[in-house]
């Protein structure tokens, strides 16, 4: 019978997040693709209507340039945690500010599931943002500009938040206050040339 072996052989230690911490939202390039399309057909359709000597498509260009607008503000650019607070820095739109007392917990989330629905917000247009639904997740809001791993933050008494910030390992370092035990690493020696 093989022999068990502890779990973390060297002495553990304890860790505790870092004071600020501030991580960048930037789009892959899927998102990149589908904001640049978007944009050109949303321009294409504003000049035509604008050329148009008919004054009733005047109104659904300014629509639609509008609506163009508030995505670009809306969208997601950072993720910071400083102090008391989880915050997700829009372009133009006030931030979403959580209460660090709020979260219970953040953790890696590779998957949004299966059955993802977009119940309200924006999917694809300088990211995905907004009330989402998914048959693994239930509700939650969405501030993604990516697609692959994000950060699955659980509220007390409110919808969790599903965030997709370029440091992944490091947000949720820096959100989940809980203290947490980790195998003690000494440090290397130095390398002799």
């Amino acid at each position: 019978e093989p022999a068990l072996r502890p779990v973390a052989p060297l002495p553990a230690v304890l860790r505790f997040p870092r004071a600020m911490f501030r991580s960048r939202l930037t789009l892959d390039r899927a998102n990149r693709i589908s904001t640049a399309l978007v944009c050109v057909l949303i321009a294409g359709g504003v000049v035509a209507m604008f050329a148009s000597d008919h004054p009733a498509t005047r109104g659904p260009a300014w629509i639609l340039v509008a609506t163009l607008a508030i995505c670009w503000a809306m969208s997601p650019r950072a993720l910071v945690v400083d102090g008391g607070e989880v915050r997700i820095e829009r372009r133009l739109w006030p931030a979403l500010r959580v209460a660090r007392a709020e979260v219970e917990r953040a953790s890696p989330l590779n998957s949004l599931g299966k059955g993802v629905l977009r119940v309200g917000g924006v999917g694809g247009l300088f990211g995905s943002f907004g009330f989402f639904r998914s048959t693994d997740l239930g509700w939650f809001r969405l501030y993604a500009t990516r697609r692959g791993q994000a950060v699955y933050i659980a509220r007390r008494g409110a919808m969790p938040l599903v965030v997709t910030p370029d440091d992944v390992a490091g947000a949720i370092d820096a959100i989940d206050t809980r203290p947490r035990i980790v195998a003690y690493e000494p440090p290397k020696p130095p390398v002799e040339s």
